[in-house]
């Protein structure tokens, strides 16, 4: 039952959270939007391109919303942050809107990269980017920003 009602919106502009994709590519663009087609656990009521690699897609299922997050932390790297909206209360209970913000870095692992001089290969990601010095074999944890802002891709 609760299925069906989150494919039938109570208005057409009904949402629970916002799934925001920054800087994203079409690869990430079409595997956001195959995922919500093929499970059908929530739909997309509006889109709003914020600017040209910026968009927000509204969605209806806030647990689905999470399941996607998650699957987008594994599949792809970038930073994932997760906020919540007081939107209004029921019988006494507060309710929320979530906010999911994927800012998506075009890295794979097994990639060369150089890094404040040195040649490593991205190994993972999840808060922080996991690189391995090709010469000594030296693993080191780099946070986005800092691997932003100091590596070259090779």
């Amino acid at each position: 039952m609760a299925k069906t009602n989150a494919l039938k919106p109570q208005h057409h502009e009904y949402f629970e959270g916002i799934l925001q994709l920054r800087n994203y590519d079409q690869e990430l663009l079409e595997y956001v939007l195959n995922a919500i087609e093929k499970d059908r656990r929530a739909v997309v009521t509006k889109t709003i391109k914020v600017n040209k690699n910026c968009v927000d897609l509204y969605l209806t299922s806030q647990k689905y919303l999470r399941i996607l997050g998650s699957r987008l932390r594994q599949n792809f790297c970038g930073v994932f942050k997760e906020t919540a909206t007081l939107h209004t209360q029921k019988k006494g209970k507060d309710l929320y809107r979530i906010t999911i913000l994927f800012d998506y870095l075009p890295l794979k692992r097994g990639q060369n990269v150089t890094f404040r001089g040195d040649d490593y290969e991205i190994i993972s990601w999840d808060k922080r980017v996991l690189l391995k010095n090709r010469k000594s074999g030296e693993k080191v944890h780099v946070s986005f920003a800092d691997f932003r802002k100091l590596a070259k891709i090779l």
